[in-house]
């Protein structure tokens, strides 16, 4: 009988700076009652598909310590100008279709989020590219994220379904979401 196997050791760490915003990888160190409060909340954690849920920040650093940077990440998101985090952005591969699932949560200034996530959502996704070999990325946006749907279309993304009620929201209604996918070849824009 052989032993089990051992697991593999983490990725390396992602490391993006601009001038104004950083994407680096969460760490347990990042865990905040602050940041636990963002996952309680029905309308940032409805849109991924997630139920709210009460996190203690012991749980919250256990959460972080979950990603391991070969087959799925979660990086942090973070203001340069207060060296705070404004949001995540998070990825799950796919390995045997080289495949990319992508979701981003926003922190409580999302117009601070949205501008990180449009500084820094280019250089992730070609990180995803070079670094991992994915060959393709998917993205699920709700249709009333107008202004998500837009920056995806902008930087290449193609909407490849419609998702009738797929995801039910914190009042019980269903959502209809955007399916959208993107190959290296549909990648524009440096920003």
């Amino acid at each position: 009988m052989k032993p089990p196997a051992k697991p593999l050791p983490p990725g390396p760490p992602v490391l993006i700076d601009t001038p104004r915003f950083r994407a680096r990888s969460a760490r347990a160190a990042d865990a905040s009652q602050d940041i636990a409060d963002w996952f309680a909340d029905p309308a940032r954690v409805g849109p991924l598909n997630l139920p709210p849920r009460q996190l203690s920040v012991p749980d919250l650093r256990r959460f972080f310590d979950g990603f391991d940077n070969r087959s799925r990440f979660l990086v942090a998101l973070v203001d340069k100008s207060d060296d705070r985090i404004t949001g995540f952005y998070h990825a799950e591969f796919h390995g045997a279709h080289r495949t990319s699932r992508i979701s981003f949560l926003n922190g409580p200034n999302d117009a601070t989020a949205r501008r990180a996530m449009a500084v820094l959502g280019v250089p992730l996704l070609k990180l995803q590219f070079a670094r991992y070999g994915i060959e393709k990325i998917v993205a699920q946006v709700l249709t009333s994220n107008e202004v998500l749907c837009r920056h995806l279309d902008r930087i290449g993304f193609q909407r490849e379904g419609y998702l009738r009620a797929q995801v039910r929201a914190p009042d019980g209604t269903r959502r209809d979401q955007v399916l959208f996918g993107l190959l290296p070849s549909d990648l524009r824009g440096s920003t």
